[in-house]
């Protein structure tokens, strides 16, 4: 449900706020707070008791996947969500003993000031409605998170109050992306991109990830959910979504896409055999993201309702076949290329990263590398962390975390691009308090404090509170599952 709501979120109050939502509010050691005992209480915070039931009704409202209530029985992924649960317990206990509210007037306030639901320069309903609509969540969830989520943003604003901001750290958040930066750098993107693969290796590939090479061929049903098909009027209004409402309760009592159809006079579009790609759209009414979209649900016989550029269709998959692929298909062949591609880079760049620290990063390793692949040696000049003439930003980035005389091989995330690079020098700049983006780095200096504060406070709480979990009550939680 959060995930949904932060996709839809444009304004800037709403991504921070729901934002808040979901990072972990407070962090927690679990080691030594499991304890046996009765399995209807499930964890003690001082004389606050949260039962099992309580905390299986938490679990549900977070709307886990297939894939996380499976990891649920093994690993530790519910010793974090309990960790979790217990950090915004005792946030709401400090909330509460500062006496932080957020009353019905500023919770209004909030929600009609924010762009997303302006329209006219206006406050609109239907826009806020639609909001919910399409992020799935219902107008009392998602105000009730809004208001514990301020206050929680009034918690941090009053941790970090009356910090006054020393001249030096605000010059040191400015030089840290203002510097500038001599290097001298290899690229190394064609000599990882230059072997040739033999066929016992794609073998191999293939067979290792058989399991995966499979297409899903679906039959699908869509059906436009025009205004004018369901008030009869040309725009979307407040009938408009009172029906749609009306349709999506239908849908959470079990009705069936063919049910509502007949229920409400509507016409359906059926496309058979589909693939991501065969797909063949000629209707004009049903555009091909929404196909796309339908086509990416695993469930068969389970409508839901799609918002697409303000158009809203209803739809279902009524059948699933699965086609077994072979070697000669493109995306097998694709997938086992590009498998093989990675597995060389990870290897050449483990033997770069050996090499490095054996030479103890000396100057002549550039040298070396450069001689023995015939590779060119570049100097150049980075002007900001912002300078992307040569490299990318997420390659600026980590050359700014180095330091005169570094050498690191420095690759993006997905290892399409790598460079062996060495730092030569650096030249910091000073920023000056009459500067119009001094405000700016004052705050970014301003935030990196709050959250050291934040870190001691969170440190505290620890010792502040007695909290006791019960290993059994959790392993009642596993076998539930």
């Amino acid at each position: 449900m959060i995930s949904s709501i932060l996709k839809k979120s444009k304004s800037l109050t709403i991504k921070i706020v729901v934002g808040i939502i979901i990072l972990p509010f407070l962090f927690w050691g679990m080691g030594d707070v499991f304890r046996g005992g009765n399995q209807n209480i499930l964890i003690n915070i001082d004389n606050e008791k949260v039962s099992t039931q309580e905390f299986m009704n938490y679990l549900r409202s977070l709307n886990l996947s297939k894939e996380d209530i499976e990891s649920l029985k093994q690993g530790n992924l519910l010793d974090k969500i309990v960790s979790e649960y217990i950090g915004k317990k005792v946030g709401s206990f400090e909330i509460k003993k500062i006496g932080i509210e957020v009353t019905d007037q500023s919770l209004k306030d909030i929600i009609t000031q924010d762009e997303l639901f302006i329209k006219e320069k206006k406050f609109s309903r239907i826009e806020y409605e639609k909001f919910l609509l399409t992020s799935g969540v219902s107008a009392t969830q998602f105000e009730r998170n809004l208001r514990e989520q301020e206050k929680k943003r009034q918690l941090l604003s009053y941790l970090s109050q009356g910090i006054v901001i020393p001249f030096a750290l605000v010059n040191e958040e400015f030089s840290r992306v203002n510097q500038t930066k001599n290097i001298k750098y290899i690229d190394l993107t064609n000599l990882f991109n230059s072997k040739n693969f033999s066929l016992d290796d794609k073998e191999r590939i293939f067979n290792e990830n058989k399991e995966f090479f499979v297409r899903e061929r679906k039959d699908i049903n869509i059906v436009n959910l025009a205004p004018s098909i369901l008030t009869g009027a040309e725009k979307i209004d407040k009938q408009f979504f009172e029906i749609l409402d009306l349709i999506e309760n239908k849908i959470l009592d079990g009705a069936s896409l063919v049910e509502l159809t007949k229920e409400f006079n509507l016409n359906i579009f059926t496309f058979k055999d589909l693939t991501k790609k065969t797909i063949s759209n000629s209707n004009k009414e049903v555009p091909r993201e929404v196909i796309d979209k339908v086509l990416s649900q695993t469930k068969i016989n389970e409508p839901e309702i799609i918002n697409y550029n303000d158009k809203y269709f209803l739809a279902d998959i009524s059948k699933i076949d699965v086609i077994n692929l072979n070697k000669d298909d493109e995306e097998v062949r694709d997938f086992i290329n590009s498998r093989l591609a990675l597995e060389f880079k990870i290897k050449k760049s483990s033997e770069i990263f050996d090499r490095i620290k054996k030479t103890n990063r000396s100057k002549n390793t550039l040298d070396d590398i450069s001689k023995e692949n015939n590779l060119s040696i570049v100097s150049a000049k980075i002007s900001s962390i912002n300078d992307n003439k040569i490299f990318a930003k997420d390659i600026n980035q980590k050359i700014f975390n180095m330091v005169d005389g570094d050498l690191s091989l420095v690759s993006d995330n997905l290892l399409k691009n790598s460079y062996l690079i060495k730092v030569e020098n650096s030249k910091k700049k000073k920023i000056n308090k009459s500067s119009s983006e001094f405000k700016k780095y004052e705050n970014i200096a301003r935030l990196r404090i709050a959250n050291e504060i934040f870190s001691i406070y969170d440190e505290n709480l620890n010792n502040k509170y007695n909290v006791e979990v019960n290993g059994k009550g959790i392993t009642k939680v596993k076998n539930s599952f």
